[in-house]
């Protein structure tokens, strides 16, 4: 029946986009369309981002369809963000483009019609083979480097293959076929760069030769158009982890320089980051996400004010600067001896009250937001999985996303979280922005709501061991 539906819809799409092309003769002008459906949406709108920073409000209408027309539209890759999802497209000149997704199955769902949907659906396969190739990274730590760079080698080569075999076929573009090329390459970049990763943090017995390492002299540490293109800074964030960690184990011992969340490795990430880019709107986001995270870890005033004294030295943005101030002060209120009483969350009943209110005895209060989906699944799996070992244990589950009630009830039901445990952060002393960045801090309180530790990192290996010591 879904198929159907899916089907019948397109056809409609189609024949809306064949009349939009034969009346307003769009192949003529530098405008372009979208029109889709969002089957079973979260809310009643999607956004639309260019890289140019502009973003269009784009209001889904009763039957939850939507068209939009750029009047000047720019050969160049866009995003359309729907509540916690985004989709990369690529958008040109005369192109109307039909688009569908259902967010109960997002990417599989996703598909491309009309004018322009022939480059769409290849990036869409491209994307689903960027799957394929992470689980080959995953199950390729026992390859030795030449048996692994054959296999990478051949996937890079098998997609060029296809992207030139499209474009005979569907003679793309200048721009787009070279952006597809770039997507491709920096697939393969990747992948090698987190092969690399992956050898040196569990089996330091091999040495990388130049040859094998050689991709690196083509990695463009300083593209502003790529700057928010995923396999982009997903392959330089794993380039400055391989930099720093290669540099740290000089002096120190591996086991340390592979901990991610050692506040002293975020701040040579932070250093490496200053040496190795200057293209602003690529450092930018380097710099805030590690400098948050550095922030975050530094639970006493000597580390706050090294952290600090380091972001001031590499960060160039006199705005940013204020908001890691802002986040110095926060995380300042969260010091070990503090109370959490500001904290004002709501229940599933609707409840609002001071979270101490729900602090009997000893505690543990996690963070979650639905900007950073892919870690919700793992995060409140081994909390649960702690609760099953321990039921004795108590947690309170607090999410910083800044919507309403109705929709976090709806993100509850959709990852089919304990409403029981689960609450919402309505009221606190600082910027509500700011609270969304605790995602990976863990504070244990007592049963008097001070807080007697803030410094346990959910993913350290030995954060079981913190949680018995504490209960």
């Amino acid at each position: 029946m879904k198929l159907k539906h899916h089907s019948l819809l397109f056809s409609i799409f189609l024949c809306l986009i064949s009349c939009k092309n034969e009346v307003l003769k769009v192949k003529d002008t530098p405008s372009a369309y979208i029109i889709g459906e969002i089957a079973n949406p979260h809310n009643n709108y999607i956004t639309i981002l260019q890289t140019n920073g502009n973003a269009d409000t784009i209001f889904l209408d009763e039957q939850n369809q939507f068209q939009y027309k750029f009047d000047s539209a720019a050969s160049d890759i866009y995003w359309m963000k729907h509540f916690s999802e985004s989709q990369l497209f690529f958008l040109e000149p005369g192109d109307s483009l039909g688009i569908y997704l259902n967010t109960e199955e997002f990417d599989e769902s996703l598909s491309f019609s009309g004018e322009g949907s022939e480059k769409n659906n290849l990036l869409i396969n491209t994307f689903l083979e960027d799957e394929y190739s992470v689980n080959f990274i995953k199950k390729s730590e026992s390859y030795p480097p030449k048996e692994f760079k054959k296999i990478s080698d051949s996937i890079y080569n098998n997609r060029i293959k296809e992207l030139n075999r499209q474009h005979k076929k569907f003679k793309f573009s200048d721009n787009f076929f070279s952006f597809a090329k770039t997507s491709a390459d920096y697939q393969y970049y990747f992948q090698n760069e987190q092969y690399v990763y992956l050898q040196n943090k569990y089996n330091r017995s091999n040495v990388f030769s130049n040859e094998f390492l050689s991709y690196r002299d083509s990695l463009n540490f300083n593209s502003k158009r790529l700057s928010k293109f995923y396999i982009y800074l997903r392959t330089l964030d794993t380039y400055v982890k391989n930099i720093t960690a290669e540099q740290c184990v000089t002096t120190n011992s591996p086991d340390e320089c592979y901990k991610e969340s050692k506040l002293t490795n975020l701040r040579a990430k932070l250093v490496t980051v200053d040496n190795v880019i200057k293209e602003q709107s690529v450092k930018q986001r380097f710099i805030k996400r590690l400098g948050t995270e550095a922030l975050l870890l530094s639970n006493t005033m000597e580390d706050m004010m090294e952290t600090m004294k380091l972001i001031h030295t590499v960060h160039p943005s006199v705005k940013n600067l204020d908001f890691f101030n802002n986040l110095a002060d926060l995380q300042r209120s969260l010091f070990a001896g503090k109370s959490i009483s500001s904290f004002i969350i709501q229940d599933i009943s609707g409840k609002k009250e001071p979270i101490t209110n729900r602090v009997k005895s000893k505690t543990v209060i996690y963070f979650w937001n639905n900007n950073f989906s892919q870690r919700l699944t793992s995060k409140h799996h081994k909390i649960n999985q702690i609760r099953l070992e321990h039921p004795e244990y108590k947690f309170i589950a607090v999410n910083t996303d800044l919507i309403g009630f109705e929709d976090w009830t709806k993100l509850l039901d959709n990852y089919n979280y304990n409403r029981n445990t689960e609450v919402r952060l309505v009221d606190a002393p600082f910027e509500p922005q700011l609270y969304t960045d605790l995602i990976n801090k863990v504070i244990f309180i007592d049963e008097d709501g001070i807080i007697v530790s803030g410094d346990a990192i959910l993913q350290d290996t030995n954060f079981e061991d913190k949680l018995d010591s504490f209960f």
